[in-house]
């Protein structure tokens, strides 16, 4: 998940401070941004939150822009 560290670093922070700000192990985000581990969705939601961005930013890029659209039309 190569946009969870281009977000992480935009926000000019470690794995380690994003571990702590989670509440989980550096080796773990390190996981994540490998590809190597898929989170929980309250895992997903907790990073996105930290980071200040919507769940579907950091763990579905490419299709942020059709879930947006669908969610205003839902409402």
């Amino acid at each position: 998940m190569k946009v969870l560290q281009t977000i992480r670093k935009v926000k000019s922070m470690t794995v380690e401070d994003l571990a702590e700000q989670v509440g989980v192990s550096s080796k773990y985000i390190y996981l994540l941004e490998q590809g190597k581990k898929t989170p929980s969705l309250d895992m997903a939601y907790k990073i996105a939150r930290v980071l200040g961005v919507k769940i579907e930013e950091v763990f579905y890029p490419e299709g942020a822009a059709y879930i947006d659209v669908r969610t205003r039309h839902a409402k």
